[in-house]
């Protein structure tokens, strides 16, 4: 009998002892849905030094791009449920691209678990210096005057498209899009006047813009941002317009909550952090830093939010 009650104890013991083991105990890993370089890219490695302090363990990250970033995050969701494995989060790879894709691999709600959202890019509607132009007023003027106006964009099934889109509809006017290879091209374009408009992350332009060589109209954040305080927001015309890019962290959904909450106390904790906070304003972002429940929140109202733009702009890839 006394034996049997040492290993009733024993058995009993086990699960608490695993739930107290610690944890990490080897590195972890960020897979990154875009290739070395970009803005996300950079972002994503400053707080994985900052996390690596608050861990004790390092954040290795991978770049793994492809398809709209789908591989990357399509990785985390099918990781093993211990915390190791995190991703970096889009609009793209997160919201938009299960409303315009019919064989999506993951299920956004169902198989991540957001973590932090570190930070949010605006966009930026700009015109050619030869459009006579210089306001939205005018700008929805001119598009009502010559329907299917053409604005350029870095490619199909971006925040980009979807935010000339949303313009439409807001204003109720037509737009033709033309995608390119990346916002560079589009703004070559628009430079050269072979194009009217275009749409591009603010971060890529803002350099031409303030040498004068385009016209930015507005910007898609709900306030004037501080690196172009003459340029209004769309939201100043149309309230609560709001089109954005940005950037957040996800694991897979099945890991226990107490290691998801410290994974994001150290992604908010990094999202707080005087020098992370200076490269993220120098990026033309605004930083973030939220907990899990506002990411999650956050999340869902933008998958609601691109879904009018997903309709009307007819996109589906199969």
């Amino acid at each position: 009998m006394r034996r049997r009650a040492l290993l009733a104890a024993s058995l009993l013991a086990a699960p608490a002892a695993q739930a107290q083991a610690p944890w990490p105990t080897r590195p972890l890993r960020m897979l990154v849905p875009f290739p070395p370089g970009g803005t996300t890219d950079v972002l994503s490695r400053l707080v994985a030094v900052h996390m690596e302090r608050m861990l004790g363990q390092p954040v290795v990250l991978e770049n793994r791009p492809g398809v709209g970033g789908n591989i990357a995050i399509d990785a985390v969701a099918k990781a093993a449920a211990d915390g190791y494995t995190l991703g970096v989060g889009t609009p793209s790879n997160i919201a938009i691209n299960p409303l315009i894709m019919s064989n999506m691999p993951y299920d956004t709600l169902r198989d991540l678990a957001p973590l932090s959202l570190l930070a949010i890019v605006p966009n930026v509607i700009m015109v050619n210096n030869d459009l006579p132009v210089r306001t939205l007023a005018e700008l929805i003027a001119w598009a009502r005057a010559h329907p299917g106006m053409a604005f350029g964009h870095p490619g199909t099934g971006t925040t980009q498209q979807f935010s000339g889109t949303l313009l439409a509809l807001a204003a109720g006017i037509e737009l033709q899009h033309v995608p390119f290879r990346g916002g560079a091209p589009a703004l070559i374009e628009l430079i050269a006047g072979r194009i009217p408009m275009a749409v591009d992350s603010i971060a890529g332009p803002i350099g031409t813009i303030r040498e004068g060589r385009v016209r930015a109209i507005a910007v898609t954040t709900r306030e004037r941002m501080p690196q172009l305080p003459d340029v209004p927001a769309v939201a100043e015309t149309f309230a609560g317009f709001e089109a954005l890019s940005w950037v957040g962290f996800v694991a897979p959904a099945r890991v226990p909550d107490a290691i998801l909450d410290r994974i994001a106390g150290a992604a908010q904790a990094a999202a707080r952090d005087p020098e992370i906070r200076r490269r993220i304003e120098d990026s033309v972002s605004v930083p973030i830093g939220g907990d899990r429940a506002q990411f999650t929140t956050f999340i869902r109202g933008e998958m609601e939010r691109w879904a009018p733009a997903v309709r009307a702009s007819g996109v589906r890839v199969e």
